[in-house]
């Protein structure tokens, strides 16, 4: 097992400080059925005025994560938010002499939508995105779940739809069922023949909580939100979703991650760590709020 000390930029605090418990904040659980109409007072993050809203995904990659934003329009400026559905909700940072949670704090513009968003008191080291937009920041899981949507991270595009494009999810080579716990994407999975369930994390790597290293693995170090520096350990698990056949994908181990564990007890435990974007190489994601499924299209 190799070690090294190097500390590793990783999606990890971003997401445990983005995750919600605060009064007011929960996302609604989405409903059930797939055809379906507009519905703006039931959409938690925005009002539709086209039919079909595609705006630029950005990719940046940092210490071998990789990372996604999208130009928003925030009082005339181009800004950036961060894609991290670690987060149940789309917020700004406001700062921490704000209050914990502000409804309604800022109006933003994505693509053909009008979106009123929350702000969160955190603060968090000054970043650019790739064309050089201040990253204001996250852009959540309501955010997609509330109407389908395409996260195509190969073409470049983040894509939302009024209606579930019936062409694309026929398309789709297979779905994954997951379950919508607060607002967050938590799939049923095996790795290595245990069974998980994993919450869907664009904002960083697959993670298995409560695992040591196995033989092979490189240790690294990481820091989280509360600036807690802990290992984990870098190598491969076999991953197992429903009805299809195992295979390789990159893992990280944590053998303690007690900040993690926070977010496990807000979410009624049954949760084991993250699937990331790595675990479907290649593929365009179709969100299904209402079905509750991801079509993976290849």
């Amino acid at each position: 097992m190799t070690a090294t000390c190097r500390r590793r930029s990783t999606g990890l605090a971003i997401l445990l400080y983005a995750s919600c418990s605060l009064p007011g904040c929960e996302t609604p659980a989405p409903g059930v059925g797939r055809d379906w109409s507009p519905l703006p007072d039931a959409d938690p993050a925005g009002t539709v005025s086209c039919s079909e809203n595609g705006v630029p995904l950005a990719i940046a990659h940092y210490d071998d994560s990789t990372r996604y934003f999208v130009t928003v329009e925030l009082d005339g400026r181009d800004v950036a938010l961060q894609l991290d559905t670690g987060s149940s909700i789309t917020f700004l940072f406001q700062g921490s002499t704000y209050p914990p949670y502000t409804p309604d704090f800022a109006q933003l513009g994505i693509g053909c939508e009008s979106v009123s968003v929350a702000g969160r008191n955190i603060s968090t080291p000054a970043r650019t995105a790739p064309g050089g937009q201040e990253v204001v920041g996250l852009l959540g899981m309501d955010y997609l779940l509330a109407r389908p949507s395409l996260f195509d991270p190969e073409g470049g595009m983040l894509i939302r739809y009024e209606r579930l494009p019936d062409d694309l999810a026929e398309d789709a080579a297979y779905s994954v069922a997951y379950d919508d716990v607060l607002g967050h994407a938590l799939v049923p999975c095996t790795l290595d023949g245990a069974s998980v369930r994993l919450m869907f994390d664009t904002g960083g790597d697959t993670l298995w909580v409560g695992q040591q290293g196995r033989p092979g693995d490189s240790m690294v170090y990481v820091q989280d939100a509360q600036g807690t520096v802990f290992p984990v350990f870098l190598g491969t698990a076999e991953l197992s979703l429903p009805f299809r056949s195992p295979r390789l994908v990159p893992m990280m181990r944590a053998p303690e991650f007690p900040y993690f564990e926070q977010t496990v007890q807000s979410l009624g435990g049954n949760l084991h760590g993250l699937i990331g974007v790595t675990a479907f190489p290649a593929s365009r994601l179709l969100f299904s709020g209402r079905d509750r499924l991801i079509y993976v299209i290849q």
